[in-house]
């Protein structure tokens, strides 16, 4: 369990904060944010397959706080470096700001949206259960407001292909706090919103989540994962997979336990609904866990281009027919499997045999040499 529940409903303040130093730009965001909370609440009721409910309250025009923008400035070297009191201290200002009209005791967390021009935090506004004054007394919140990077068009992205995705942004931020580690497998890749929040270089984008996490909070359930132990002598099995964009399924995971903490979870893809690839670009995807792994990004966007082994990760793609080379890939199509591909792992051999439109059939069986 961790801050924001994972099942029934969570509740969010969505409000556009201004500053008596800097109006609110642009003018009019109500339209703007309903259809981003919008597209929050579809994912999750999607996502979750009806177990969990983003819910918001949205606010209308701009909320000006007492303070100028200037007073919050800090010189914060990393997300986890915060300044902490300075951070709490604009989230105070937007709880009063905001009053007793908000039903504090059901607010989960606050989403602000700041004037495009807003730069006082280098990194983004954030805070996951820090102690925040409220109109009711102190309340453990989870509060996100995007810094430069989510304001401006840096790294290529277009502001407002950032500004359309705001959603996506928002409902990574969120399963942060609802216990995924997210990051990986393929850090930055165009494979997940739990991974990429924009599109890459290639324009291809994806809102999915992988299933490993989403089995581990439960919104992929425990009867829709094929499981197989290869700890010890294993027979040949068959499994026919339903890809994560398509709603419901038998089987939505194959995972395959090959000691203590660590496996290999096989999952179907397909460019429909959440996932926005090129038609080409369908099969299965199949990943090594080490569940007592955590993430280093320390060379993210540098050296580590988001699979590297060099950096370690809890999950790490695995290529198909034994490619070499491609520690530094880029690139999810390096690692798609299609029909009549196999990965071998781990003593684990894992094809697959047929590809239709809706149903991915995979063999898992013991390693052969060949």
């Amino acid at each position: 369990p961790d801050l924001i529940p994972v099942t029934g409903e969570s509740r969010y303040v969505a409000v556009a904060v201004s500053f008596p130093d800097l109006p609110g730009e642009p003018e009019d965001l109500d339209g703007y944010l309903q259809e981003q909370t919008g597209l929050m609440t579809e994912w999750a009721e999607f996502w979750s397959q009806g177990r969990h409910q983003y819910t918001f309250d949205v606010i209308e025009g701009w909320l000006e706080v007492p303070s100028s923008s200037e007073s919050f400035r800090v010189n914060d070297q990393a997300r986890s470096e915060r300044s902490f009191g300075v951070h709490a201290a604009l989230a105070r200002e937007i709880a009063f700001a905001l009053g007793p009209n908000i039903d504090w005791d059901e607010v989960d967390g606050v989403l602000a949206v700041f004037p495009l021009s807003f730069d006082s935090f280098p990194h983004d506004w954030n805070g996951r259960g820090d102690p925040v004054e409220t109109p009711i007394g102190v309340q453990r919140l989870f509060y996100y407001g995007g810094g430069p990077f989510h304001l401006t068009s840096k790294s290529g992205i277009p502001l407002e292909t950032k500004r359309s995705l705001l959603w996506s942004f928002w409902v990574h931020e969120i399963l942060h706090s609802q216990g995924m580690n997210l990051h990986s497998p393929g850090n930055g890749w165009a494979v997940g919103l739990d991974r990429n929040q924009y599109p890459v270089g290639s324009g291809k984008f994806s809102a999915a989540a992988n299933s490993w996490e989403l089995f581990k909070i439960g919104w992929v359930f425990d009867s829709q994962v094929h499981c197989v132990d290869a700890r010890e002598t294993f027979g040949e099995s068959q499994v026919m997979l339903t890809p994560l964009e398509i709603r419901g399924g038998d089987r939505r995971a194959a995972i395959v336990r090959t000691g203590p903490h660590s496996g290999l979870v096989v999952e179907s893809r397909r460019p429909v609904g959440f996932t926005n690839w090129a038609p080409e670009d369908k099969g299965i995807m199949v990943y090594k866990l080490d569940t007592t792994v955590m993430n280093d990004r320390s060379g993210e966007g540098q050296d580590d281009c988001g699979n590297n082994p060099n950096y370690a990760k809890w999950a790490y793609f695995i290529p198909p027919n034994g490619a070499t080379g491609l520690e530094e890939s880029c690139f999810f199509e390096d690692f798609l499997l299609v029909e009549g591909d196999v990965a071998r792992l781990d003593g684990v051999t894992i094809e697959l045999v047929h590809s239709s439109e809706e149903i991915d059939y995979v063999l898992i069986a013991p390693e052969t040499l060949e």
